[in-house]
């Protein structure tokens, strides 16, 4: 639901790239589960902490991955290689398209459990990927 507390205009939160946040109660381990996962008690503050690092883990990763398949693109012609960077870069842009669509669409429960699918085939196509370097150096 920390979506929400950055439901308006892309790329800014709230009307700035970095507005106020608490990461202190935004992932703080100790709270209780209950009204707080529901988006019932955690502050405005708090859940921006949370979309913002969502938003910018989501950058950096992309930006990692994006420079991974340019280096193993030109470093291995495998085909198993290249078709496991191809599946992973289409799962990446699926991935990303959910997320924006996430945030312009206020969350709608579809895409919501869309975009966690395809977060774990992100992961799966990353762990494909892995397997089919460490076959070839075997």
């Amino acid at each position: 639901y920390a979506a929400l507390a950055c439901g308006d205009e892309l790329p800014t939160c709230q009307g700035s790239f970095w507005p106020d946040m608490d990461f202190g109660k935004g992932f703080d381990l100790t709270q209780e589960v209950g009204p707080n996962y529901l988006g019932g008690t955690m502050d405005n503050e708090s859940r921006v902490a949370i979309q913002v690092t969502h938003r910018v883990g989501a950058i950096v990763l992309s930006v990692y991955l994006i420079w991974m398949v340019f280096v193993l693109w030109r470093q291995n012609h495998a085909s198993s290689i290249r078709n496991a960077l191809l599946l992973m870069s289409a799962v990446l842009v699926v991935q990303f398209g959910l997320g924006l669509s996430n945030v312009i669409l206020l969350v709608p429960l579809a895409i919501a459990v869309a975009h966690n699918a395809v977060g774990a085939l992100l992961l799966l196509s990353m762990m494909n990927l892995n397997y089919q370097i460490y076959r070839l150096q075997k």
